[in-house]
């Protein structure tokens, strides 16, 4: 299945879960919010995947013949819906992650290899509120979906087919503060996962 099929199929779902949830609980008061955010999401995932990934590349493609390698990732972005019943919410994380790949081997650059990976994120998400006042709100929260990762490779001035790979990906957050009123503020999350170690962004709620 293509990336972004994958992707609408899961946010599909996902959404259709929280929509049933609140017609069921059309009594509760109901809170919308939007979140843009940026995660400190590691090179090529959390650190079990990352191992398991490079031992598998290096039995599959021969990326173990090359010297060093370089890595560069800008991290995560992307966009998140959650929708509030009281001190429970729920919701999905929407996000993309850029990374290239370097793998050196000698002085000849024509033995040299690169690979650019995109990766696309679609992770139903709880959240739990643990103190709220008019200014500050303390919350905690899990979630699990898909990661979609498309990757293609040139070697020296010559480019390879290009794959994609569909993982399991989680986000577990103890704990996350956001500051502002009602209607704007902004946010920081700590946590282990696919989002990374840090999340951090602005809220629009209505």
């Amino acid at each position: 299945m293509k990336p972004l099929k994958t992707i609408a199929l899961a946010t599909a779902i996902a959404l259709t879960g929280v929509f049933s949830i609140g017609n069921a609980t059309a009594q509760e008061p109901v809170k919308n919010e939007f979140r843009l955010f940026y995660g400190t999401a590691a090179p090529g995932g959390t650190p079990s995947i990352r191992f398991a990934r490079s031992f598998s590349n290096a039995l599959s493609s021969g990326t173990s013949v090359y010297d060093q390698t370089k890595t560069a990732s800008m991290g995560m972005v992307g966009l998140a819906y959650r929708y509030h019943f009281d001190r429970l919410a729920v919701g999905i994380d929407l996000g993309i992650s850029p990374e290239k790949v370097e793998y050196f081997k000698g002085k000849n650059k024509l033995n040299d290899l690169t690979e650019n990976k995109m990766r696309y994120l679609a992770m139903p998400t709880v959240e739990f509120t643990y103190y709220q006042n008019d200014l500050v709100k303390l919350y905690g929260g899990a979630g699990a979906g898909v990661m979609v990762e498309h990757s293609k490779a040139k070697k020296g001035d010559a480019n390879k087919k290009g794959r994609n790979e569909t993982q399991f990906a989680y986000q577990v957050t103890p704990i996350g503060v956001r500051v502002g009123n009602d209607l704007v503020g902004g946010f920081v999350e700590a946590g282990y996962g696919h989002k990374g170690l840090l999340t951090a962004g602005v809220t629009l709620s209505f």
